[in-house]
Order: structure tokens, then C-alpha cells, then sequence
């Protein structure tokens, strides 16, 4: 069975598993929570789409905030911003720098399937990422020419992720394991003109696939803060095949 099947399958799977306990039971409101949040992703070598070349690095920092609804799901949401100065980019043969800066969304809704034990408990996780990278004012050069360029690129993803929580030290410890499938599509837009006006690069790139991932967390409750430091690491499929990494971290606080 393709990756493209078992992922619509296990979506279905979770968005009708929402619906019918909706129905059988009344919204359900715990205690919200919410907390800050610092990431940083990059690709193990250049994408290459349509046979355009180009790195890929994100970072941004931000909140988050998460609802319990119903009896066994949570629903969450994100929103992060990035700024990096004077950052040396390229693409079409072309080195620029410039300032580049980036958003960062997130929605989800995860739910409990069982416990094998009372420290051990299984979910699924799905959640919709868009990430948006962009530079307007950047100055660099082709082959001896001068130019001034812009570059917006959008990754944006629907993953599903079936994990493993444990809890260790009385609960205060907790390790957590994650696969997952991501469904994604990537596109990207780069111009560039000469400083005279004539135009020298205008390039539209999309793609698209359906790749597996892996992630490990660890929790860690003390003194009325909860941290979290997570390693995500998956791939993305296009012209050439390449790693996507990411280390996040957040924190919050129990009142």
C-alpha cells in the first residue's frame, strides 16, 4: 500500500473518530495551557525543484496554546516569527544577502488511544504546518552581473503521527517516540533584475510528495515550569532527496 493511502486512511480514521464522539457527548473543557516556543529546521543539502537549486533553513520563535475538548482530545495552536540580517542566499546560479524573515503556523488536534500501563499511553497526532520564508531587498550578483532580487518560498505540510509517551520519576520525566507520514508541498518564487530594470531572473518552482518521519521528545516538569526539547528528523522527496531536521524547545509555566 503507497504512502498516499495509508495517509488518507488514518486522516479519515481521526477526523471520524472527532465527529463521532461530538456527537455522542458534550464539549468537554479542561484546564488550557499554553507556552513559548524556539525552533530551527534545516534540509541536509539544497532542494533542487524543477532544477532550481536552493538551501532551505527556518527559525522562529513563538506561542503556542492547547484545549482539551470532549473526553480524550486536544486541540492546539501556534503561530511563530523569524528574522535573520544580513543572510547570504542563492538560487538560478545567482548569491545574494540580504535580510530574511519568516512565519510559522501550526493547528492540531491530538487524541489518546490507550494505556498499556498507568506511566504508558499512545495517541495520534495530526497537525497542519505552513512555513513562509521571505527576503525582498536582497543584493548579489550572476556571472559578474549586479542585481537586486526578492525570494518567497512556502513549505507547508499535513502530518500524521502515531506516538509513545513514558513517564519516568514519579511522572516529573517524561520520553516520547513518533512516526509519522507528511504530506507536503513546497513552492518557491525568485526574482531578480539588473539595477538598470532589466529583468534577469523570474523563476516559479512547485512540488509536492508524501514522505515518512521520526521524532523524539523529552518533558521535564520542575519547579512549576515544564520544558519540552524535541528532534524531528524526516525527508523531503523532490528532484533529489534530502533530510529535513529540526530542534525545537519550549517552555511553560503551571499556575
Amino acid at each position: 500500500m503507497s504512502h498516499s493511502k495509508i495517509h488518507h486512511i488514518l486522516v479519515s480514521f481521526l477526523l471520524l473518530s472527532v465527529l463521532s464522539s461530538a456527537a455522542k457527548a458534550q464539549l468537554i473543557t479542561g484546564k488550557i495551557t499554553s507556552n513559548t516556543f524556539a525552533f530551527f529546521e534545516t534540509t541536509s543539502a539544497s532542494l533542487v525543484v524543477e532544477g532550481v537549486s536552493s538551501p532551505y533553513r527556518m527559525g522562529a520563535i513563538g506561542a503556542e496554546i492547547h484545549i482539551p475538548v470532549l473526553d480524550k482530545y486536544k486541540l492546539s495552536a501556534g503561530f511563530g516569527y523569524g528574522y535573520a540580517p544580513n543572510q547570504l542566499v542563492s538560487f538560478s546560479e545567482a548569491n545574494f544577502k540580504g535580510d530574511i524573515s519568516s512565519i510559522y503556523t501550526r493547528l492540531g488536534v491530538e487524541r489518546d488511544l490507550f494505556r498499556p500501563s498507568k506511566t504508558t499511553d499512545v495517541s495520534v497526532l495530526f497537525d497542519i504546518e505552513a512555513r513562509e520564508v521571505s527576503g525582498e531587498s536582497l543584493i548579489g550578483s550572476r556571472r559578474g552581473t549586479a542585481l537586486n532580487g526578492s525570494l518567497q518560498s512556502k513549505l507547508k505540510s499535513q502530518n500524521l503521527m502515531i506516538k509513545a509517551s513514558k513517564s519516568l520519576l514519579k511522572q516529573d520525566f517524561e520520553i516520547s517516540v513518533g512516526f509519522g507520514l507528511s504530506k507536503w508541498n513546497l513552492s518557491g518564487k525568485g526574482k531578480a533584475q539588473q539595477p538598470s530594470g532589466i529583468s534577469e531572473i523570474n523563476k516559479t518552482t512547485k512540488a509536492n510528495g508524501i514522505d515518512p518521519f521520526a521524532e523524539l521528545n523529552l518533558h521535564l516538569i520542575k519547579n512549576n515550569f515544564e520544558y519540552d526539547l524535541g528532534i524531528r528528523r524526516g525527508r523531503i522527496s523532490a528532484d533529489d532527496l534530502v533530510w529535513l531536521n529540526r530542534l525545537s524547545f519550549s517552555i511553560s509555566k503551571n499556575f
